[in-house]
């Protein structure tokens, strides 16, 4: 009984079965085939239920911050091609407007 709970509770916190398989008491009876009073009278599984669920949280935030961290640094590049296109439009217009004012001297 010992070793089929073991079993499941690293079935269950496998990086690929995290978002299949949530970590509760519930989830571990069914794939173990036991009744979920078996699961809560064993302290140690409760134990492993509980920092397999504090793994969860920390993959989850990281993956979150790193979405946020990518977002950010896309809109920063972005405004940072932006800016660096109007720098060169102005530039771009002052030689216009220098080459409209040669060719009016040259046309007097």
């Amino acid at each position: 009984m010992t070793e089929r709970l073991s079993r499941r509770l690293k079935k269950i916190e496998a990086r690929e079965k995290m978002d299949k398989l949530k970590a509760t008491i519930a989830t571990v009876a069914k794939i173990a085939e036991v009744h979920p009073n078996t699961v809560r009278n064993r302290p140690w599984v409760k134990s492993r239920l509980r920092v397999i669920k504090s793994k969860i949280r920390k993959l989850t935030d990281q993956s979150n911050d790193d979405k946020h961290l990518t977002k950010v640094t896309i809109e920063d590049m972005l405004r940072a091609r932006i800016r660096s296109l109007l720098e060169q439009n102005a530039m771009l217009y002052q030689e216009t407007i220098g080459a409209h004012a040669e060719i009016k001297k040259k046309n007097k």
